[in-house]
């Protein structure tokens, strides 16, 4: 992809939190949350982030976003032809850029202020970033309403007037009213039940095309990032361990982390299915284990994955993955 067709680079992004201790509160460590992540999106693209709670997944949406500015790397954003790095730019230059990149959050009730109206809830960006008649305004806030499908009657409830499938469209209809051309979502179906969850991906599906967006989908369901997504990646302890196109991802993973996780997807003809339990919890990330951070999990670890730091290498023309017996190993995928 050539960088003209980008909407997105993160190149060796790196987020490192300090551990205070002590009553004089001195830095003692690091959390590593995101350690060289690399990588490019195109206009249109859904690219999916899948791993276990604790691996980095919102914390790069929150630095791509800026709302957790970046220890070291950079973030190249498209926008009408110009291409900014992000974590270059001013507090002023940043806040004009604010529109154009948008975030749904996991928990609509916890984003959603509960004091303040659905119209509130959607004016007040406007109101910011946008010089609009009173008529305009309330035009533009029914639209979007309409578009994720509710009652623009409704503008004057509060978000506890709704149900959590309609707080969800609520919290997206809120990030779509300034037309951004980037939508990151942070598990946004998680906290729906499975009738709801299918609703809310038919939904963004359509406002895909409906507003060309490019979407940046974090879940740690396997079955919600394959529906949307046809790029993944796959992350462990704040790395990316795979990429590639879903196909080829889902049906022969390259990774035994990728492995293990498709492994877990419950299906109706699991009888006979080797299954991989992994031992033990991600490890910790203020002193993480040296060589694969995957090692100490791993059954197909030999000697050089607990000393060597595996890269990111081609296993073909868009699939990537960081790990040393990548070549020889078979895994199991879908198939």
């Amino acid at each position: 992809m050539s960088k003209q067709e980008s909407v997105l680079e993160v190149e060796n992004l790196r987020v490192y939190f300090p551990v205070y201790r002590g009553f004089l509160r001195k830095v003692s460590g690091y959390v590593q949350a995101l350690e060289k992540v690399c990588f490019t999106m195109g206009k249109g693209e859904v690219l999916g982030i899948v791993g276990e709670s604790g691996c980095g997944k919102s914390t790069l949406l929150k630095s791509i976003s800026m709302l957790v500015p970046p220890t070291e790397g950079k973030i190249v954003f498209s926008c009408n032809g110009n291409f900014y790095v992000l974590n270059e730019l001013t507090y002023h230059e940043l806040v004009k850029l604010r529109p154009f990149i948008q975030i749904v959050f996991q928990d609509p009730f916890s984003s959603l202020n509960p004091r303040m109206r659905v119209w509130n809830l959607l004016a007040e960006p406007l109101q910011l970033h946008a010089s609009l008649s009173r008529s305009k305004l309330r035009d533009r806030v029914e639209e979007i309403l309409v578009s994720v499908g509710l009652d623009p009657s409704h503008v004057y409830r509060f978000p506890h007037q709704f149900s959590g499938g309609e707080r969800q469209r609520i919290a997206i209809a809120r990030a779509l009213i300034l037309r951004p051309s980037l939508l990151l979502l942070d598990e946004p179906t998680s906290a729906l039940d499975v009738s709801l969850q299918a609703q809310v991906l038919t939904l963004l599906e359509k406002l895909k095309e409906e507003y060309k967006l490019t979407y940046i989908l974090v879940s740690h369901n396997l079955g919600v990032v394959k529906y949307l997504s046809r790029r993944i990646l796959i992350m462990y302890l704040g790395r990316i361990v795979e990429s590639g196109e879903s196909e080829d991802v889902f049906f022969s993973p390259r990774h035994p982390y990728t492995e293990a996780l498709i492994q877990a997807i419950p299906r109706l003809d699991g009888e006979g299915r080797r299954r991989i339990i992994l031992k033990g919890e991600v490890p910790n990330p203020i002193s993480p284990p040296s060589g694969c951070v995957f090692h100490p999990r791993c059954i197909y670890k030999r000697g050089i994955c607990e000393k060597k730091i595996p890269q990111l290498q081609d296993v073909s023309s868009l699939h990537r993955v960081a790990c040393h017996r990548a070549e020889e190993l078979k895994l199991a995928g879908l198939g």
